[in-house]
């Protein structure tokens, strides 16, 4: 059965509603009934450029200085501190999805 045919300005409203969510693109696209392929299509047919793939980071004082925690939404990822930093860049892009 197709999907809802939406208008541009339906879309637009759906990705504001998205980005006052706090939800994942998953979670939000599950939540509408709405296929993650169209989201992510019509997300960047209007121009909606406010994600980035900086991330807000505290640092914590650790015990032990070789190891790197990062915690994203409800994920905690521990690994040492020599992993490289575009590995980790990709990981927290994932984790973001």
């Amino acid at each position: 059965m197709p999907g809802k045919q939406r208008t541009q300005d339906q879309w637009r409203q759906l990705i504001t509603e998205f980005r006052a969510s706090g939800q994942s693109v998953t979670a939000f696209c599950s939540e509408k009934h709405l296929s993650k392929s169209s989201f992510y299509l019509w997300r960047r047919r209007t121009g909606d450029l406010t994600t980035s793939s900086f991330v807000a980071a505290r640092v914590k004082p650790s015990v032990d200085a070789s190891t790197v925690t990062i915690n994203v939404a409800d994920v905690s990822v521990r690994c040492t501190a020599t992993v490289s930093a575009a590995w980790l860049a990709e990981l927290v892009r994932q984790l973001r999805v």
